[in-house]
């Protein structure tokens, strides 16, 4: 499991930390601070994951753009794809989706409070 820290920043506000091998997964983090868009993101998810829909029925270009073009979300019912543009800065990397939904949801409460 990727140790994801959630704290608050005293200057930027609430933050999220993780180890510089997922920097992909702070930026798309970061990248989805409302509680709205974080619902949606997971019901989309939750969609894919249980065989309801396909990524590609979901996201329109079949791609998630992460961070001004730093690189690429996919994933399929099981797997979640962190594409890096910049592999020698940013590395790419996999976890299960549930990791990342579990995440997300981690991510919701903590800005929620």
């Amino acid at each position: 499991m990727i140790n994801v820290t959630f704290y608050t920043h005293p200057q930027v506000g609430k933050q999220v930390k993780t180890d510089d091998k997922y920097i992909l997964l702070y930026y798309y983090l970061s990248d989805r601070r409302s509680i709205d868009f974080l619902q949606e993101t997971i019901g989309e998810l939750e969609s894919i994951r249980n065989e309801e829909k396909t990524f590609e029925e979901i996201y329109t270009f079949n791609i998630v753009d992460i961070n001004w073009s730093t690189g690429e979300f996919e994933c399929d019912k099981d797997t979640a794809y962190f594409i890096s543009n910049h592999p020698d800065k940013e590395p790419s990397f996999d976890i299960p989706l549930q990791e990342l939904i579990d995440i997300l949801k981690e991510w919701e409460a903590f800005l929620s409070n």
